[in-house]
This record gives C-alpha cells, structure tokens and sequence, in this order.
C-alpha cells in the first residue's frame, strides 16, 4: 500500500481547517502589531559579503546588494515620545539595551549613569517616536535642545 502525500496547497488547506476560526475573526490575536504597545529592537543592518567558496549564494543572485542583520554598536539610543514628551536614555552594551534614569544632581549633568535595569523598549503603538542613536553620551544641553526643538529632531 503507497502511502498518499498531499500537495502543499491542500495540506495548508487542511492545517488552516484543524485551526480554531475564533481567533480568526478578532483582529487583535491573528497580529501582535494590532495590540497597545510594540516593542523596538535595537539593531543594525549591512551588506553581506559575498565568499566565493560557498556554493549556496545562488539565493542572492538577484539582489544587487543583501542585507544582513547584526547586533547594534556599543553606544546610547535616545527614544523622544511625543505624546508624553518623555525622553528615554537607553545605554547599549553587547547589543543588550539598559534604560537610564536622571535623577537628582544627574538631571543637570553631562554624564548619566544609573540604570533602572529595564532591557526592552515598549512604548504605545498609537504614540510618535523619534529615534536617534549615538557612540557618545549627549550632554544636558543636547538632551535639552532636543526636546525644545521639534525640527532637530528629524
């Protein structure tokens, strides 16, 4: 007896048909963009050399130049949120980010660094975000300027 394969067609029929259609139907649980909040990656994008002793680059022929995925330089990322006008301090160690927090005689000082602990960046979906990333700490008076001036920070 041979045993019957179905085609990749019918079987993607099949498997969507086992799966519960409740879920379907609430926009909310078929996207996880569709929730309150959207979490950011901090990471860096480059061009892929291409080697000339590996024979599986056939994929990348048609591209005139791939992009690979790398882990963000060691620095600092500043996240304005524009409805709260809330700055956030990120500091980027291995690729891993620890959230800043100003307090007391910090607020006013060029070098800031104690670290809440927090390592992931979760802000609402529905708020406006400016992103800006640097190998060296801002001073106070760029923090500063930054939020005062909405054209500098595109």
């Amino acid at each position: 007896m041979t045993r019957k394969t179905l085609s990749p067609v019918d079987k993607a029929f099949w498997e969507s048909r086992a799966r519960s259609h409740v879920d379907a139907r609430n926009s909310l649980n078929t996207c996880p963009l569709m929730g309150d909040k959207v979490q950011l990656l901090p990471l860096r994008y480059g061009r892929v050399e291409r080697l000339n002793n590996l024979p599986d680059t056939s994929g990348y022929k048609d591209l005139k130049r791939p992009l690979g995925l790398r882990l963000v330089r060691d620095g600092y990322l500043y996240v304005i949120d524009e409805s709260s006008g809330y700055l956030h301090e990120y500091r980027l160690e291995n690729g891993v980010p620890t959230k800043l927090l100003w307090q007391d005689r910090e607020v006013a000082q060029d070098v800031r660094q104690t670290a809440v602990g927090e390592h992931t960046l979760i802000f609402s979906r529905d708020s406006t975000l400016h992103v800006a990333y640097a190998e060296l700490q801002w001073t106070a008076a760029k923090c500063a300027h930054v939020l005062g001036s909405a054209a500098d920070r595109f």
